[in-house]
């Protein structure tokens, strides 16, 4: 009697011991919030693009921004506003590179959680003393490639 009830314990401690192996050294799948992305959006007087790109198992946030316009800019910074963390602001180092209409890199970048949560995003800028807010909502450009 002893064995039979032994049996068919050892048996499940077995394939219990099985399964928990392979979960283990199975290989986790992507996760969806680490894929790549570029965004792109546009409104009155800027363009923006804002590449995803996955490096160290996150996904990394760069902006490049261009002015439409032919009035000379004082300052400019790009406000990107993602659900549930902290708004991160890019300022523009040198506005007077914008006048050409050439698309700038903005310098710095961060790390964040996926590219789908993006709330919006804010350009704020001054020209002369008069300061000045658009609001742009990206849309997907393409998927990028993993490099």
């Amino acid at each position: 009697m002893r064995n039979r009830i032994l049996a068919p314990l050892i048996v499940l401690l077995l394939a219990a011991a099985v399964l928990t192996a392979c979960n283990s050294t199975a290989t986790p799948a992507p996760s969806a919030a680490l894929e790549p992305a570029t965004l792109q959006g546009q409104s009155e007087h800027w363009k923006i693009n804002v590449n995803y790109l996955v490096k160290d198992n996150a996904l990394e946030e760069v902006t490049a921004i261009q002015y439409l316009s032919t009035e000379e800019i004082n300052e400019a910074s790009v406000t990107i506003t993602h659900k549930g963390q902290q708004p991160t602001s890019y300022p523009v180092i040198n506005p007077v590179a914008l006048k050409s209409g050439q698309a700038i890199e903005l310098s710095g970048s961060s790390k964040v959680t996926s590219w789908k949560d993006i709330d919006k995003i804010t350009v704020d800028w001054k020209v002369g003393t008069t300061k000045y807010t658009e609001y742009i909502t990206p849309t997907q450009k393409t998927a990028t490639a993993t490099p």
